[in-house]
């Protein structure tokens, strides 16, 4: 009777780990994975990483088309999804599927100097062209800012630090209007200052080359660094 209960107990063992077992098995095939990004491709876990969490998703088919450009209003509501969940609740698409992002991301100052702009007739136009750095930079700051993340950094150490390190630094153009380009040049320092964004290999910025999707899920995981650590 006592070998019968211990062989019943042993049994009972390793049912258990057989299960606990397949439940990790089952989590890790669960990983999000797509069949365009291989094994060795730079941003597999950035892109890996950003699928996990929700903030971004495939383009169907299993893909996630890595080089293709981001726009504006995908970039904006990558932000959103990521960092502003709590401002999209009980929003409701009005014509186009990036309404409750946009006004989302309105009332929460993060389409702030950049060319976006504050209408859905930017948003439409202007918001829907692929994103080059500057304007990534940029609404990467804001949405640093509005987290709380930038409050202990130095503005003037930040951008002493960039001007050190971009070469093309004075090339910088200005934002929008003639005389404010400190505003691009706020955005890319304290980018560089947290590591959300640095050169593009040769030292320079090189803020007029767009952003692929790929880069976007590289921005988007070290501002998930740099705000929750």
């Amino acid at each position: 009777m006592k070998e019968k209960k211990t062989w019943s107990k042993q049994l009972l063992s390793r049912t258990i780990s057989l299960a606990t077992a397949c439940c990790l098995l089952t989590g890790a095939a669960g990983a999000v994975t797509f069949t365009d990004v291989p094994g060795n491709h730079w941003a597999k876990s950035y892109i890996e990483a950003a699928a996990d969490k929700g903030y971004v998703s495939g383009v169907g088919s299993g893909k996630f088309n890595p080089e293709a450009s981001v726009s504006g209003v995908e970039f904006v509501s990558m932000i959103m999804r990521a960092f502003y969940p709590e401002d999209l609740e009980g929003r409701e698409v009005k014509k186009v599927w990036y309404d409750p992002y946009l006004y989302a991301a309105l009332d929460a100052d993060i389409l702030s100097y950049t060319s976006i702009g504050f209408t859905p007739y930017e948003w439409s136009t202007v918001g829907t062209q692929p994103l080059n750095r500057y304007e990534v930079a940029m609404l990467a700051f804001n949405g640093l800012r509005n987290r709380g993340v930038l409050s202990g950094l130095d503005k003037d150490t930040c951008v002493s630090k960039a001007q050190a390190h971009f070469t093309d630094w004075d090339s910088v153009p200005d934002y929008l209007y003639e005389g404010l380009t400190d505003y691009y040049r706020y955005g890319i320092a304290f980018c560089y200052a947290t590591g959300v964004l640095s050169d593009t290999g040769n030292g320079a910025f090189e803020g007029a080359k767009t952003v692929s999707r790929a880069q976007a899920c590289s921005i988007l995981i070290r501002m998930d660094e740099a705000i929750n650590g």
